[in-house]
């Protein structure tokens, strides 16, 4: 068990050669990541956990941050119940391979992303590959019109639905006329 380190990057382990977490190891509670991934090959196995590290201390969470776009873990075997493995990472999706498309989908659900908003799925396109994926939000529009200075004939609209929409942070304006009787959408 490796826990209630700090580092400015690797608080519980920082990865340059070659590091094996099997068994029941367990990193957590950790200021500075909990297990930085530099250069080098980070394997899991058995029932590893990585969860409650953070960037800085009461900041966001960073369990094993995977510092480079082709730096990734390598799912050497099955992660059994109880498995948990935090991840983050700020270039390219991919953040795990693995040699048997079901051992790395039975892995799928043991991994987290970090980062709100993202999940953590088998790539549609290899099957031997686990990658982050934006979580997608429905979007229904609820519009809020308002009038902006003095000029009455223009109405802004911008929407305050839940989800992403480009009327969020744009709001599009319309002006009234009393020669049009419609307005197309």
């Amino acid at each position: 068990s490796v826990s209630n380190n700090t580092a400015t990057n690797g608080g519980g382990v920082h990865v340059n050669g070659i590091f094996n977490m099997n068994g029941n190891a367990s990193i957590k509670s950790n200021t500075g990541n909990g297990v930085c991934v530099n250069n080098g090959t980070f394997t899991v196995s058995g029932t590893p956990t990585v969860k409650e590290n953070t960037i800085t201390k009461d900041g966001a969470a960073s369990n094993v941050y995977l510092t480079g776009s082709g730096i990734t873990i390598t799912i050497a075997g099955k992660l059994n119940d109880g498995a948990s493995i935090g991840v983050t990472k700020t270039s390219n999706t991919l953040i795990a391979t693995g040699k048997e498309a079901q051992t790395v989908k039975d892995a799928a659900t043991k991994f987290k992303s970090d980062k709100a908003g993202y999940e953590v799925s088998v790539d549609p396109d290899n099957e031997k590959q686990l990658v982050l994926t934006k979580i997608v939000v429905p979007h229904t529009h609820s519009w809020s019109y308002q009038k902006k200075g003095d000029d009455s004939s223009t109405i802004y609209v911008s929407c305050t639905g839940d989800g992403d929409c480009e009327y969020k942070n744009k709001p599009a304006s319309v002006k009234i006329s009393m020669t049009k009787t419609t307005y197309p959408y």
